[in-house]
């Protein structure tokens, strides 16, 4: 599954928060692959409706397109969660 990171000043150590709800970056060999929104049932069961900007690094190792915003919301009608990474835009590696 590779390492799990996040911005140390934000306190999201284990052990050191009362865990609800987190997005996470991760590496796999030293390299970044994944972001990953994590929730605890308990917080998805509250119907959360939640938009964060995902905060973007100094630089970018290849050229691609990246979320810049985490959403979560549940749709009554369907009955559905619906979690999204959107907002892609495009980032020059250096």
């Amino acid at each position: 599954m590779g390492m799990h990171r996040t911005n140390a000043a934000d306190g999201v150590a284990p052990g050191s928060f009362e865990f609800t709800e987190v997005l996470l970056h991760g590496s796999w060999d030293g390299e970044f692959v994944f972001i990953e929104p994590m929730m605890t049932r308990d917080r998805l069961a509250t119907r959360p409706s939640l938009r964060e900007v995902v905060e973007q690094p100094a630089a970018y190792r290849r050229t691609g397109y990246y979320p810049t915003l985490y959403t979560v919301d549940f749709d009554e009608e369907a009955g559905e969660y619906v979690i999204a990474l959107s907002g892609p835009t495009m980032r020059e590696g250096s």
